[in-house]
């Protein structure tokens, strides 16, 4: 399955320099185009050794076998020390918040 393109986007969430017991804080925004999947954006946030996931697909087939393999995906986090908080996947197009940092992209390839 060709890739037409994908962005990858890593930050740290800052922590406030009087927190005690502040908990290491990541968070990754991918998106990426596949032949046959259409766009689908996904959104990952870590804490500690807890993990959120949500994808957006813009293809309704694409939805549905994202959400059929949710549990699969669950799996391998357990299978890798991770908890998973949250996992989902909707249709359409992520909210405008979740690509407010793409202007500060860190890899970005057209193939």
């Amino acid at each position: 399955m060709p890739i037409k393109s994908y962005i990858l986007h890593f930050e740290e969430d800052k922590k406030e320099q009087n927190e005690k017991d502040s908990k290491q804080q990541w968070g990754i925004s991918l998106a990426f185009d596949l032949e046959g999947l259409g766009p689908v954006h996904a959104k990952l946030r870590m804490i500690d050794n807890k993990i959120s996931t949500t994808f957006w697909a813009e293809n309704t087939e694409t939805t549905r076998l994202f959400n059929q393999n949710l549990e699969n995906l669950r799996q391998r986090y357990q299978q890798a020390g991770l908890e998973s908080s949250e996992l989902c996947c909707y249709r359409g197009a992520p909210p405008q918040s979740v690509n407010s940092n793409l202007p500060h992209i860190v890899l970005d390839i057209n193939v």
